[in-house]
């Protein structure tokens, strides 16, 4: 059989949009390669508002199934946020532009699509670097706080194999379960649809509304 070019496998390997603005912005994440096409990026996702909610979940699911995409998705979301934020009605309401809140929503499984591995390989340190500076920029702006920050700061230590060892139990009641077996359940999973948006899905977030990452 013939082995379809990688272009092509990746192209098969989207996610299925709808009509409409959704089949839009997925052309736009899909083009996401040049200057041109994320500023057009990101004057339509500032231009619409009330599609947050919807823009954020796919480009969390177009991140998980296309490696190549999921720094420049990322860039882009942070320019939104930062074009949102400065918006004059964003500044005059003195509220979180609806976007901000869309991606605080999903921040967890944003970033457990980001850092996925493929392979057994880590992600690249360069790639780690750049999202622990973004990280820092998105506090220091005060785009998201530190506790918003909380769970992609801990993905990210666990993708550079830093994540802080286990604590030892230290009484014997605790000792005793560590013998016995008995250990807390794992909280883990992959990324899951919020309301069936995001495609193939795992445990993580659940299937309904309260699966969004945060």
């Amino acid at each position: 059989l013939l082995k379809a070019p990688r272009g092509v496998a990746d192209l098969l390997a989207m996610p299925p949009v709808a009509a409409g603005d959704a089949a839009k912005w997925a052309l736009l994440l899909r083009q996401l390669g040049t200057t041109s096409s994320m500023e057009e990026a990101v004057v339509f996702a500032v231009e619409n508002p009330g599609k947050a909610d919807e823009f954020v979940a796919a480009a969390v699911s177009w991140m998980r199934v296309n490696a190549g995409l999921r720094m420049r998705i990322l860039m882009a979301i942070d320019q939104i946020c930062a074009r949102a934020s400065a918006a004059p009605s964003a500044e005059a309401s003195g509220s979180r532009p609806a976007f901000v809140n869309a991606v605080r929503a999903y921040m967890t499984l944003m970033f457990k699509a980001l850092l996925l591995r493929d392979g057994p390989t880590q992600p690249p340190a360069d790639m780690t670097v750049r999202v622990r500076k973004l990280l820092q920029k998105w506090e220091k702006r005060g785009t998201f706080s530190a506790a918003e920050l909380g769970d992609a700061r801990s993905l990210l230590d666990a993708a550079e194999g830093t994540a802080p060892a286990a604590a030892q139990p230290t009484d014997r009641g605790a000792r005793h379960e560590e013998e016995a077996g008995i250990r807390p359940g794992s909280s883990g999973g992959d990324i899951s649809a919020r309301g069936g948006r995001i495609a193939g899905g795992g445990g993580g977030g659940g299937g309904t509304g309260s699966g969004r990452g945060g």
